[in-house]
């Protein structure tokens, strides 16, 4: 998209080194469009977007960061949760953290400071921008990961032991952080750069350098992760609806049967969620990055779509706190031991049964020799 003003001989689309050049230039001298660099400049010409932005970015920075923190520290107060499984779970808050706590301030200083910050801090800018994509594409992997994780435990039980063992589940995760950096090295050697775009208002991967990387990336980090998550619930639906009718039809039905069916069933329904939003946050992006490669539509587009990818991390405790009972025990305890706040005042009706010692809770949740 040319800016008004002056044109360019070239049909290759315009990037913030050519905005920046012809602004060194004098030719954005009294051109209203360069508060399209954020700053001062851009919040007193569009107040509203501004202030939406800095709100919900701020929010869910902090809230996401605290709600990532009791994730991980629920592991450690909670018994429960100390299974193989959730070494998935882990890792995604993990690299969710890092979005919360270092990207998503980075994008307010972004706004607020405009290019300028950034323009004098390149390493910054590189470093920013890397530890966005890695932690980003680390997550998503890892929901990956958690789908098939379930739909080999459901629906092929007497290979999950050999599939999903603790050390193979950490091999996976160390995998997703491999692949998460090795995500961000195209911009080290000339496939494509970081810089401070100049209608998402903060560091990260340039989308005009190269199209044949916008269609990698979007490929590789959100439509094969949605393509192989999508074929795993599918997958456990049809197994648990055939499930379902099979137990229907047994006069003696094995109790335990049925409660480990409904506990597996209920445990794909919470990761189910999880997915919808990884869904919800991340498809506009992709599809964005892609259609708009002539970099054609409005700043407010560009802006909005990015903040809602950046949302997901900041969701993912909320799913947990309210489809996880021993998440909601987890959470429960940490906020008691951080604020001294008695442990009955924060039980719920729903019972999070927390008479129960540690001994018992680890006992309840030992998996049976035909499931995780």
């Amino acid at each position: 998209m040319e800016p008004e003003g002056f044109t360019k001989t070239s049909d290759v689309p315009w990037t913030n080194t050519d905005i920046l050049d012809e602004q060194d230039n004098g030719n954005f001298t009294d051109h209203p469009g360069i508060s399209i660099h954020g700053g001062a400049a851009f919040i007193t010409e569009h107040p509203m977007e501004a202030g939406f932005y800095l709100i919900i970015t701020g929010i869910a920075s902090i809230l996401g960061t605290f709600g990532n923190i009791l994730v991980m520290a629920s592991f450690a107060v909670n018994p429960a949760l100390q299974n193989s499984k959730n070494v998935f779970i882990f890792n995604v808050a993990l690299a969710d953290i890092l979005v919360t706590s270092i990207a998503d301030p980075f994008g307010i200083l972004g706004m607020v400071y405009g290019s300028e910050y950034f323009d004098s801090r390149p390493a910054v800018c590189d470093f920013i921008a890397t530890l966005c994509i890695a932690a980003c594409v680390t997550a998503l992997f890892s929901i990956g990961g958690i789908s098939f994780n379930r739909f080999i435990s459901i629906c092929h039980p007497s290979v999950y032991s050999k599939v999903f063992g603790l050390k193979a589940n950490l091999a996976m995760c160390f995998a997703f952080w491999v692949g998460g950096i090795g995500m961000s090295l195209p911009a080290l050697v000339g496939w494509t750069d970081n810089i401070y775009d100049h209608k998402m208002l903060e560091c990260i991967w340039n989308r005009l350098h190269s199209l044949s990387y916008t269609i990698f990336f979007s490929t590789c980090v959100v439509f094969t992760p949605v393509v192989i998550i999508s074929f795993s619930y599918l997958k456990i639906f049809l197994h648990v609806r055939a499930s379902r009718r099979k137990v229907a039809t047994m006069a003696g039905a094995n109790a335990a049967t049925k409660k480990q069916e409904q506990s597996s069933l209920k445990l794909a329904r919470s990761f189910f969620i999880i997915f919808m939003i990884f869904v919800g946050c991340w498809s506009p992006y992709a599809i964005l990055v892609l259609v708009d490669w002539n970099d054609s539509l409005p700043l407010n587009v560009h802006l909005f779509i990015l903040m809602v990818a950046h949302l997901h991390a900041s969701l993912n405790p909320l799913v947990h706190a309210i489809t996880n009972t021993h998440f909601r025990k987890g959470y429960a305890i940490c906020i008691s031991k951080m604020f001294c706040i008695p442990l009955s005042c924060l039980e719920g009706p729903s019972g999070m049964n927390t008479n129960k010692t540690a001994s018992e809770l680890q006992a309840s949740h030992v998996p049976r020799t035909t499931a995780s």
